[in-house]
């Protein structure tokens, strides 16, 4: 039974030798494709936990609509595992730039950036230009939409809040004066 299987098998083959060239060749990208993707789901993940740790990229976020307080703060770094804590404020607000109105998410960075503090979180790779050192001054993320807004380096933002409550409330300043453009693993998959 077995002889006349494989005789069976190799004339539909010599037949059809087209046809099994075909599905053979298919297979055969099919299984190099998925062995491809498979050898490479390691290598992925080192590479982004790397930038991760290069970075230090936050493992969690607290955020609170009241804020928190410096008790609140010392609290959160007591916990065991945690390493550093970042206490930061953020808000969300419009420009208009070259005509065209655009919603800006507005990151506070630390006074003093030292890559020896564990407690600088979410650290921006600068790219161009310089980080800020006084209020006024702001750096932006090297992305497209950013490239395609025409921001550069010495540029003006006025940002404004988009609702009856005025930014004054929540900002020193509403005018920013571009000086430098970064990467942030914020935004890590928004980096060209």
């Amino acid at each position: 039974m077995g002889a006349s299987l494989l005789k069976d098998t190799i004339r539909e083959i010599k037949g059809s030798f087209g046809r099994f060239f075909s599905i053979m060749m298919i297979v055969a990208i099919g299984v190099a494709f998925y062995a491809g993707v498979k050898a490479s789901i390691p290598d992925m993940k080192h590479t982004a936990d790397q930038y991760f740790d290069d970075y230090h990229l936050m493992d969690i976020r607290l955020l609170s609509t009241y804020g928190f307080n410096a008790q609140d703060v010392e609290a959160i770094s007591q916990v065991d595992g945690i390493e550093g804590v970042y206490a930061t404020n953020t808000v969300d607000t419009l420009a208009n730039i070259d005509m065209t109105q655009m919603v800006l998410k507005v990151h506070a960075l630390p006074d003093v950036q030292k890559d020896t503090d564990v407690n600088y979180i979410n650290r921006p790779k600068l790219v161009t230009g310089r980080l800020p050192h006084k209020s006024g001054e702001c750096v932006i993320e090297q992305g497209e939409e950013m490239h395609q807004s025409g921001l550069s380096i010495g540029d003006t933002i006025r940002l404004k809040s988009g609702t009856d409550t005025s930014l004054d409330e929540t900002l020193k300043t509403t005018e920013y004066t571009v000086v430098g453009t970064v990467h942030t693993p914020y935004y890590c998959f928004s980096l060209y």
